[in-house]
């Protein structure tokens, strides 16, 4: 027995969440976009940071 007025439940604060759920959904073809922005700009960065610290 719950002694609390409002439980948390998944299924019960499903039932009364009138907010659809917000996610972001990708493709494959964005994810391979975005994971190759950011290989790439790491590696820029490194030579940058590389070239000033020498």
């Amino acid at each position: 027995m719950r002694y609390t007025a409002r439980r948390t439940y998944p299924v019960t604060y499903r039932k009364k969440n009138t907010e659809p759920e917000k996610f972001m959904d990708f493709s494959l073809a964005t994810a391979a976009t975005v994971l190759a922005f950011t290989f790439v700009s790491g590696f820029f960065w490194g030579f940058i940071t590389k070239k000033a610290y020498r």
